[in-house]
């Protein structure tokens, strides 16, 4: 199971993806799973372990995101 950091485009999230990299933390970037019935256009970072500092480090670059969630890409 992966932690979700969404963002509402792509060129938010590969900006927190670099910063989270130069923190070493691992993170992928996905599409945001969307919602039976309904289409989505967004994009979050899929962040296996330290979501508590990654959301940290987004916030201090005041990286602008959606929110968090769980997701399982099994």
């Amino acid at each position: 199971m992966d932690n979700l950091i969404i963002f509402g485009s792509m060129t938010p999230a590969l900006r927190a993806r670099d910063i989270l990299k130069n923190a070493g933390i691992h993170s992928k970037l996905v599409r945001t799973p969307s919602k039976p019935g309904k289409k989505n256009c967004g994009y979050s970072l899929a962040v296996d372990s330290n979501i508590d500092k990654a959301v940290s480090l987004i916030k201090e670059k005041r990286i602008p995101f959606s929110g968090t969630a769980a997701a399982d890409h099994s």
